[in-house]
């Protein structure tokens, strides 16, 4: 029952994207710099689990869910290194694509920028993650260990921005090594979830640091290689799993 309706819930999605995909095709206005205005799809993963968790359990159940996935609870310490990751895996990214030769300028950081952004992605992180990590995850880990429905629930979801990454013509080549990055990032966020006895909130500042560290990459994330940022997040998820493994944690895994 729990993999049939993650599948659902998958086809749900896709069902409401598909019209800001189309008006992606057909509208060219970006929302910021490399973010088409079929981004604004980040509402459809609650809006899916809106519906799935109604039909499920009633008015009473989605309010548990919106509940569970804003609260703080069992975060604890895991809230900085959610919100730290990201800086440390772009900063690293910088200093490798200089060290490969790449002509790339410094980073034009202000207070007022970095907080604004943070607000914003803080906001659509939290609404995809709603339905990523509060709804379909949990389901995912029920019927396979965390490690494969990580990688499933990546997939899905790399796949899922394929249509707004071609709408900025983004080439086959650097989607190949975007998904790459997207897939280990969602390892990571699988990752932090579990450790912090299932914070969404977590997942949903890595999340967001995601993207505003993309955002802040010079000259509005125009230099961003996911060649670059992929392996290296590929990395730390091999440092992740070890983590595990060393602790012998492996019901994280």
């Amino acid at each position: 029952m729990a993999a049939r309706s993650v599948v659902t819930y998958f086809g749900i999605v896709v069902v409401l994207t598909l019209p800001l995909w189309v008006l992606g095709a057909f509208v060219r206005y970006d929302l910021l710099p490399g973010l088409p205005i079929s981004a604004v799809a980040v509402v459809c993963p609650t809006l899916a689990a809106a519906f799935l968790t109604l039909r499920e359990g009633g008015w009473s159940r989605l309010v548990e869910l919106l509940g569970r996935s804003v609260s703080m609870r069992g975060a604890g310490r895991w809230l900085f290194p959610a919100m730290l990751i990201n800086p440390v895996i772009f900063s690293l990214s910088f200093l490798a694509s200089r060290m490969l030769g790449e002509s790339i300028p410094n980073p034009e950081l202000s207070a007022v920028s970095v907080l604004a952004l943070f607000s914003v992605f803080l906001v659509s992180a939290l609404f995809e993650e709603i339905g990523w990590s509060g709804y379909a995850l949990g389901r995912l880990q029920a019927r396979m260990r965390p490690l494969l429905a990580s990688l499933v629930l990546g997939a899905f979801w790399a796949l899922w921005h394929v249509p707004a990454l071609l709408q900025v013509g983004r080439s086959a080549e650097w989607i190949v090594w975007w998904c790459l990055w997207s897939i280990s990032a969602r390892v990571i966020m699988v990752w932090l979830y579990n450790w912090s006895r299932a914070s969404v909130m977590a997942v949903v500042l890595y999340h967001a640091a995601s993207n505003l560290c993309w955002q802040m990459y010079p000259v509005s994330g125009s230099y961003f290689d996911p060649r670059v940022t992929g392996l290296i997040t590929f990395a730390v998820v091999m440092l992740v799993v070890s983590h595990s493994i060393i602790t012998r944690r492996t019901e994280k895994w």
